[in-house]
């Protein structure tokens, strides 16, 4: 059509020149069309495997609801049906973390308490090689000698090692009692909140376990990154309590023969108290 066209020769060569040059790059248009679509089915495959692993994960955390539903507790902690794991308070630690003395204070108080109402105490030590063995505060009360510390490089608690020291546990209640259910609660201390005891509880919730974090007796290096662990795992399902609130509801009654001496450790002095939601949570109340 350019020849035919009755427009002057410069211009007429001009549109030539354009025609040529839109003919050239044709061939190229559907290449780029099928390079766009295969980048567009990459994006939506990734998109599906990221959809997926969330529905895995919320299925997952579904069943343990269930699990827990099932299991009747319901939040209340039972001695018969409870486990304290203290994770990680290891010396080398001591100057790092933000309100360690409340730490290894509360901890304290809850350990004590645990070995007054007879509930297991499992401890884990990160890299204890490099890092040191848990700090000599708690040590005599945590039967070392009976049931060692659990060395360990991964940061969740829930190892091979602790898995078979729990099972080994109920085992042996129920040989003493068929009845007896096993451990089906536990009550989180230690460190770091939004690492260690973030993931010990992920893997704990997984396996339909009830997690109690004892929010008096947790922290991390960073105020921020121990506010926001608290928050999430309580979105994930973990109960958030204090060291008096699981030790008293534990224990059940003043007629416990026990009692008086739990309600000894609460009246004790304490540390500077660590904050939650703006509040000092570890100050003496009775």
């Amino acid at each position: 059509h350019v020849a035919q066209a009755k427009v002057p020769l410069p211009l007429r060569a001009h549109a030539q020149r354009v025609v040529d040059a839109t003919t050239r790059l044709a061939p190229s248009v559907p290449a780029l069309s099928a390079r766009g679509h295969r980048v567009s089915a990459a994006a939506a495959g990734r998109r599906r495997t990221i959809l997926d692993r969330s529905e895995k994960r919320r299925k997952t955390m579904a069943a343990a609801s269930v699990a827990r539903a099932a299991s009747g507790l319901g939040g209340r902690l039972h001695p018969s049906t409870a486990a304290v794991f203290v994770c990680d308070i290891q010396d080398k630690f001591r100057n790092h973390i933000f309100g360690m003395p409340a730490v290894i204070d509360t901890t304290s108080k809850v350990v004590r308490g645990a070995n007054a109402l007879k509930v297991p105490v499992f401890v884990t030590e990160q890299y204890p090689q490099r890092l040191g063995q848990t700090v000599p505060e708690l040590a005599p009360h945590l039967g070392l000698e009976a049931r060692p510390a659990i060395a360990k490089t991964k940061f969740s608690m829930w190892t091979p090692e602790l898995e078979r020291a729990v099972a080994e546990h109920d085992g042996r209640t129920k040989e003493q009692d068929p009845h007896s259910p096993g451990v089906q609660q536990v009550l989180l201390c230690g460190i770091e909140a939004h690492v260690c005891i973030l993931q010990t509880a992920s893997d704990l919730l997984a396996r339909g376990y009830e997690v109690h974090v004892v929010v008096d007796g947790v922290s991390s290096q960073r105020p921020v990154d121990r506010a926001v662990a608290l928050q999430r795992l309580a979105q994930m399902g973990a109960y958030l309590c204090t060291s008096e609130m699981a030790v008293f509801q534990m224990c059940g009654d003043s007629k416990h023969p026990n009692f008086r001496e739990i309600s000894a450790i609460a009246k004790e002095a304490r540390p500077d108290p660590l904050p939650f939601n703006g509040v000092a949570v570890g100050t003496n109340n009775l």
